[in-house]
């Protein structure tokens, strides 16, 4: 054989080798494993470790502290400021009829009348709800 077919032939071999070594280099950087199955797909649950259990769907409890020593005159913290401490049936808790502008709130376990736009407290009831 000629030398120009020997060099020709061992160009090609040489090039057909780089080929097929940089194909297998892909398929491993892809995570192919040797026997050309896929790998196994790791599937997390974003939603956090207690997702199945039926506590982690309810709404975080009703903020009752210790007895409170609340005054007239007192504004209402802002945590109570939020729709679900209103009572909405007053006379329910045998409560007189909020003013207009006023509405009852329980804060802890006392009922508190409250001025609507600043939160100053006007009335309190201890101890109603126990």
């Amino acid at each position: 054989m000629s030398r120009i077919l020997i060099a020709a032939m061992t160009t090609a071999l040489t090039a057909a080798t780089m080929l097929v070594g940089l194909g297998t280099q892909d398929a491993s950087a892809a995570g192919w494993g040797p026997d050309h199955r896929e790998p196994p797909r790791i599937e997390r649950d974003q939603r956090g470790p207690n997702a199945h259990r039926p506590e982690a769907n309810r709404p975080p409890p009703l903020v009752h502290r210790a007895a409170r020593h609340w005054k007239p005159g007192d504004r209402l913290p802002a945590v109570y400021a939020s729709r679900r401490y209103v009572i909405a049936t007053p006379a329910a808790y045998h409560l007189h009829r909020p003013p207009r502008g006023h509405h009852w709130v329980r804060a802890g376990s006392d009922a508190v009348l409250v001025a609507s736009r600043s939160g100053i407290m006007v009335r309190i009831v201890p101890s109603l709800f126990r």
